[in-house]
């Protein structure tokens, strides 16, 4: 994991690419607490941290689309595939490489709160456990984009399709609240929910028989538990999305406490999207 790790840093750092990246983020941040805090005499270090959420839907999958598409694209992902490594170290030192190039312009973040408190009333506690969720919450970020682009070649689509799943989970509180709340709409919704698995099963699985086993096993399950007790699905989707929200989770830091359900829900995230991305890789290596 370690020789991939420095790869790709050595890539990151050798071209403009990394310099840009850190640069757009720390500019756009600089640019949110003139606005916020210098501009508007705000002492909550969090506006602009929220307002880093759409930089971050554009700019991170650029650096997913860098580190998993393009290598998709030149093929070179073959030379990887023929080392003796695990492809769990392959993807592990790829996230690194990526969470290390956001965290640089991160801690640099990290000054303002300093600055600000000299120009007067700022909770330092506050600030930085903001600045603590929004980390996380950018790492869930890059674990989305990097399952999203190892599943394309074409690294413009890749770009465009993590951009489209990040902006599926922002507007994530906006869409449950538009969605009906009756137990048999979050049935149906359910079901199609265990399709959508079964497909992601058979895709990274390659094996037909698998991903419809899957699906039917738990159409099966979903129905069952709805014929027994219908009320257990009243809200239930909605509840889900949003509680599945990974932009709405850093807001359980913003108030200077340490949200340890928050914390286990990016580190989950993090696991899973990971996860995802080994299963994607593996299925391309036995293509």
């Amino acid at each position: 994991m370690s020789a991939i790790y420095r790869k790709e840093l050595h890539l990151y750092f050798r071209s403009a690419f990394g310099y840009v990246i850190m640069a757009l983020l720390l500019l756009f941040e600089g640019v949110f607490v003139t606005v916020f805090n210098l501009a508007l005499s705000s002492s909550d270090f969090l506006y602009s941290l929220d307002a880093m959420k759409l930089v971050l839907i554009l700019l991170l999958p650029l650096l997913a689309m860098r580190t998993v598409a393009e290598e998709r694209h030149t093929h070179t992902d073959q030379l990887l595939f023929s080392l003796p490594l695990r492809l769990r170290d392959v993807v592990l030192g790829k996230y690194f490489a990526m969470l290390t190039l956001f965290a640089i312009p991160t801690l640099v973040t990290a000054l303002y709160p300093l600055l600000l408190s000299g120009m007067g009333s700022v909770s330092l506690p506050t600030a930085y456990t903001a600045l603590f969720g929004y980390f996380l919450m950018g790492a869930a970020v890059i674990a989305l984009c990097a399952f999203v682009c190892s599943l394309v070649e074409n690294q413009i689509l890749a770009a465009a399709l993590s951009v489209g799943a990040c902006l599926l989970f922002y507007f994530m509180d906006m869409l449950s609240g538009i969605l009906p709340a009756t137990a048999l709409a979050s049935y149906l919704f359910c079901l199609l929910g265990a399709l959508l698995l079964g497909l992601l099963s058979w895709r990274l699985s390659r094996s037909l028989p698998f991903g419809l086993i899957t699906a039917i096993l738990l159409v099966l399950v979903t129905s069952l538990v709805y014929f027994i007790n219908a009320d257990l699905f009243v809200c239930l989707v909605p509840n889900f999305l949003t509680s599945i929200n990974v932009f709405g989770r850093m807001l359980g830091f913003s108030y200077g406490h340490l949200d340890l359900g928050g914390i286990l829900f990016f580190l989950s995230f993090i696991t899973v999207f990971l996860f995802f991305t080994v299963q994607s890789m593996e299925n391309r290596r036995r293509a």
